[in-house]
């Protein structure tokens, strides 16, 4: 540090060149700092940085966003370390109007990345103008460095084996305030309802049988930004809630050109109509993750009961059978099968959350047993293909119209 705490002064002060070549060991603090910068680049780099206005207004001690209500705090170490490491790479004229754009600019600009557990990719695909599917192993140094701290607590994260499976949403995003003096107990980032690499994770449910998740999220600050790579991080992960294997999503190019446009009919739903279909999607997808019937029934009745029922409703089995059936079922002999299935459904759910077990077999009136798990993935089915109509129809019905029709 005493190399950068000499820069320091020279940014400070405005030292010549002459001063600057003073420094005694210069190059050779430089390489033990795994810096290998020429002497040129070395040379401007106090006078450049004590010419540009706003650098010890902004980073002399400040707090900055790194991610979305995520700041460190910056000095002029910190810029004076980024920028011979970036001037290095470049050169000085250049990031010198790096710098100069970012100050700037109203806001930091930003890479967000989503890992989803379960999707497996054989190359990238662009899912829209700002969103893209990519392998994980085809990430940028740069944008994978954030992750590098989480992996002491997920170390197969970035193992070979650990890659097959896990694809990474990618984004273009911007934020701030760049700066703070300093961050209060309640300072919080703003809540997006609509983040399209939510709903895009969320919509992958409806396409199969497939239980895709999100496990890791970060921002990665461009390689341009001031202080980037040299301050906190801004990522956070989570084991996914996973208790079995859920089936792999195969995404080709193929496979996305069949989806893409139901994806769009998704993505320009209003607010609150994709609000109101958020908890059926994801205790959906749970129900996909469990182990036991005992726990899938639990999720995916709560997943019905947020979809079809409101909220204070009596004799609610009922009210599911009959809303169920009358919105999914096409002739009376369709909608009496399926008003039997959801019955059956239902006494499943029932037994898991009073006796905390679900039986082998359960009965279904007009077929006698079944498989208690076969109930469930024909009621899985059926409730996908609610979700479907209702994405489609850009809507939800009128419940009490749609009873007496």
């Amino acid at each position: 540090m005493e190399l950068i705490t000499e820069i320091i002064e020279i940014i400070k002060k405005g030292k010549s060149e002459g001063e600057i070549k003073s420094i005694p060991n210069l190059k050779y603090q430089l390489f033990k700092n795994n810096y290998k910068v020429d002497d040129s680049v070395l040379l401007k780099v106090g006078g450049s940085l004590s010419k540009i206005e706003g650098v010890k207004k902004h980073f002399d001690g400040k707090m900055m966003q790194t991610s979305p209500g995520s700041f460190s705090r910056v000095t002029l170490n910190t810029l004076a370390t980024w920028f011979i490491h970036r001037a290095n790479e470049s050169n000085v004229e250049n990031t010198i109007n790096e710098l100069q754009n970012f100050l700037g600019q109203s806001k930091t600009e930003a890479i967000k990345v989503l890992i989803l557990e379960n999707v497996f990719l054989p190359e990238p695909l662009h899912i829209s103008s700002n969103l893209q599917l990519v392998p994980l192993n085809k990430l940028s140094n740069w944008v994978l460095y954030p992750l590098l701290s989480l992996l002491e607590f997920n170390p197969g994260l970035l193992q070979s084996d650990g890659i097959v499976n896990r694809a990474a949403l990618i984004s273009n995003v911007e934020f701030g305030p760049k700066f703070v003096d300093e961050v209060g107990d309640n300072y919080y980032g703003k809540d997006d309802i609509k983040d399209e690499q939510l709903l895009f994770s969320r919509f992958l449910t409806l396409l199969g049988e497939y239980a895709v998740v999100p496990s890791t999220e970060w921002y990665a600050l461009k390689p341009s930004t001031p202080c980037a790579g040299f301050t906190g991080v801004g990522a956070r992960s989570q084991a996914p809630d996973t208790l079995k294997n859920g089936m792999v999503l195969f995404m080709t190019k193929k496979f996305w050109s069949e989806q893409e446009e139901f994806f769009y009919k998704y993505w320009d739903l209003s607010e609150e109509i994709q609000l109101k279909l958020r908890i059926p999607i994801e205790r959906l997808n749970q129900s996909r993750r469990r182990r036991f019937l005992v726990d899938l029934a639990l999720e995916q009745g709560i997943a019905y009961e947020s979809l079809f029922l409101p909220v204070n409703t009596e004799q609610l089995s009922l009210m599911l059978r009959l809303r169920v059936s009358k919105f999914c079922g096409e002739s009376v002999e369709e909608r009496k099968e399926i008003m039997n299935l959801i019955k059956a459904m239902y006494s499943i759910r029932s037994s898991a959350v009073h006796n905390g077990k679900v039986e082998e077999k359960t009965k279904v009136s007009g077929k006698g047993k079944m498989y208690s798990a076969e109930i469930l993935r024909e009621s899985d089915k059926i409730l996908v293909n609610a979700i479907k109509k209702i994405i489609g129809m850009k809507r939800f019905p009128d419940w009490d119209k749609l009873l007496l029709s």
